[in-house]
C-alpha cells in the first residue's frame, strides 16, 4: 500500500519543478535546442501523466512498479540534460540550478518508491557518483536484507 503522504510528496515535488520548468521556458538562450528540450519535456510530462493516472489506486503493484521506475529514469535523463544546458550555457546558470533543485527534490520524492539500483543509478548519472562506489551501495544492502 502506497500511503497517502507518499503520493502527496510526489504530487507536490512535480508541481514545483514543473513551475520552475515553466518559468525557465521564458529564459531559454537562443542558442539551446529548444526543439529537443520541448521534445523530452512533453516525453516527461505524458510519463508523469500517466504515473499519476494510476495513483488513486494507492496500491502499487509490479505494473505501477514498473512504471514509477520509468518515470524515475526518465526524471534522470531529464537531470543530465539540465546538467548539460548550464555546462553549455542554455540559460542562465542560477535559473538552471534552481530548476536542477526542483528536479532533485522530485526525485528525492521517489525514492522511497523506486528500486536501489534505481537510485544508484541515479548518484551515477546525476551526481557523478564513481559506478563502483553504487554498487557497493547497492551490495551493502543486500547483505543488510
Amino acid at each position: 500500500m502506497l500511503d497517502v503522504d507518499k503520493i502527496v510528496a510526489i504530487r507536490s515535488a512535480c508541481d514545483r519543478f514543473l513551475l520552475e520548468m515553466a518559468r525557465l521556458d521564458l529564459r531559454w538562450d537562443v542558442v539551446a535546442p529548444m526543439g529537443a528540450i520541448q521534445s523530452r519535456r512533453r516525453d516527461l510530462q505524458r510519463w508523469l501523466d500517466a504515473f499519476f493516472d494510476e495513483l488513486p489506486r494507492g496500491v502499487l503493484d509490479d505494473h505501477d512498479q514498473m512504471l514509477a521506475h520509468d518515470v524515475y529514469l526518465r526524471l534522470i535523463a531529464f537531470a543530465q540534460m539540465l546538467i548539460r544546458a548550464e555546462v553549455r550555457g542554455w540559460a542562465d546558470a542560477r535559473e538552471i540550478r534552481v530548476a536542477m533543485a526542483r528536479l532533485d527534490a522530485l526525485l528525492d520524492a521517489f525514492t522511497p518508491i523506486v528500486g536501489r539500483e534505481d537510485v544508484a543509478v541515479r548518484h551515477v548519472a546525476v551526481d557523478g557518483v564513481p559506478v563502483e562506489n553504487a554498487l557497493a551501495w547497492i551490495a551493502s544492502a543486500r547483505h543488510e536484507m
